[in-house]
């Protein structure tokens, strides 16, 4: 399967791979460009130490993708930002223990039970019911909060993650704002 990766301001093509297996050449090689990298399938692509700055990485699949120390200023990070807001207000009680299992390291995006487990996963620990019985919300993997939570591995934390220092700020950041907006009672 071939894919192509576009220059985000002109949609120019500056990088075409024949081989999907290709993706963490074509990353690398495409970031420095500004990269529309808009739902890529960035499955196990090594992006250690990439420059992603202003990178659209919006609907990607980031399962497995090792970002460890890649620069993800300014990227494009709203579609998952948003969803996973969308998430939370479906159960905002549960906020607090989707910020401390990911504080904790006891998240696992690919998985919607056990002890560390996805977005909704965690949400329904929380709740101590099935993933399945959460009123308002459907466990969808296309989403863009679950693709984004694929990204994220049991013991990965704030301090050893990038892309869980950002979760953890964005949820942590929801609640105040929930906080602020409905008193401390509504989160």
């Amino acid at each position: 399967m071939s894919f192509d990766i576009l220059n985000r301001w002109t949609g120019a093509v500056v990088y075409h791979a024949v081989d999907a297996t290709d993706i963490s050449g074509a990353a690398l090689a495409a970031i420095a460009e500004n990269a529309n990298l808009r739902y890529a399938n960035l499955e196990g692509a090594n992006l250690e130490g990439a420059d992603l700055e202003g990178a659209d990485l919006e609907g990607a699949n980031l399962e497995g993708a090792n970002l460890e120390g890649a620069n993800l200023r300014y990227a494009n990070l709203r579609g998952a930002r948003d969803d996973i807001f969308a998430v939370l207000s479906a159960a905002p009680a549960e906020a607090q223990a989707v910020a401390d299992a990911l504080a904790a390291g006891k998240v696992s995006g690919s998985a919607y039970e056990g002890e560390c487990c996805c977005l909704v996963g965690t949400i329904a620990n929380s709740k101590r019911c099935s993933f399945l019985q959460i009123d308002g919300l459907v466990p969808n993997s296309n989403r863009p909060a679950e693709k984004w939570f694929l990204a994220i591995k049991t013991g990965d934390t704030p301090a050893n993650s990038q892309i869980v220092k950002i979760t953890h700020e964005w949820v942590t950041s929801w609640i105040e704002r929930m906080k602020a907006a409905f008193g401390k009672e509504a989160v």
